[in-house]
């Protein structure tokens, strides 16, 4: 191991070691940072060598494809949980790039960075907020992330529940307290769900229906590559809609 004081760190291995002071990362998900995978992973192996980073190795059944590496400043622990944290990435690296050259400006909060009193208030605990501003409009729409492994039930006693859940977030919009929080002419939000197979997508949206939901959005997994894509489900449309009409 080489020490910390013989590496030089960048402007970009601070804003590295931030993204992955959040949640761990994989080499694919900070390569958008670099030049080329080839310079991130090798980037990332000094950083790693120089102590500021703890990795682990992916497996191929989880990665879909070839084993790869996951960095973070903490130390990795337990591979559910890591789908989860990287599914939250695989989210924010498709929304930057689906809105590149384009009049919408997004803005991606991890949990460290979300400073909403009255959303914890409500009990809320959301994956990551999302910031969609049109430039030319001057409009802002608020999204809160769920990333859902389906390891809640649906409803049910004596254990926390999507039922419950979705019941916080219904307060939370009836209340506009999410005005005072973002501080922004907000008219509503929407709550992303991501779900991890349809069956799972369909149970959850026939509550939406029979909660009345309609801010509530779901989409599969595979929609992380594209979320602006037409694969959107809510309980206003029986076919799938794009996350944004206009960009």
């Amino acid at each position: 191991m080489m020490s910390k004081k013989a590496l030089r760190l960048t402007a970009r291995d601070r804003h590295v070691l931030l993204l992955c002071s959040y949640l761990p990362h994989t080499v694919k998900q900070l390569s958008s940072l670099f030049p080329s995978v080839k310079k991130c992973s090798a980037r990332l192996l000094l950083l790693y060598k120089a102590g500021y980073l703890h990795r682990i190795t992916r497996s191929c059944s989880e990665a879909r494809g070839r084993a790869e590496y996951v960095y973070s400043t903490k130390k990795i622990r337990g591979s559910f949980n890591l789908e989860h944290d990287l599914q939250i990435n695989d989210f924010r690296v498709g929304v930057e790039l689906a809105f590149n050259n384009t009049n919408v400006s997004p803005t991606f909060l991890y949990p460290p960075q979300i400073k909403a009193e009255h959303l914890t208030q409500h009990g809320i605990r959301p994956d990551a907020v999302l910031l969609l501003t049109h430039m030319k409009k001057d409009v802002t729409l608020l999204h809160f992330l769920e990333i859902d492994m389906g390891s809640e039930r649906t409803s049910g006693k004596g254990c926390y529940t999507l039922s419950q859940k979705m019941e916080k977030y219904i307060g939370f919009f009836d209340s506009g307290d999410y005005q005072k929080d973002f501080d922004l002419l907000l008219n509503g939000f929407r709550v992303l769900v991501i779900c991890q197979e349809e069956k799972r997508l369909q149970q959850i949206l026939k509550l939406c229906r029979a909660n009345q939901a309609d801010f509530i959005w779901l989409s599969l997994v595979a929609s992380l590559k594209n979320p602006l894509g037409k694969h959107w489900f809510h309980c206003d449309e029986d076919g799938p809609s794009p996350l944004v009409l206009e960009t």
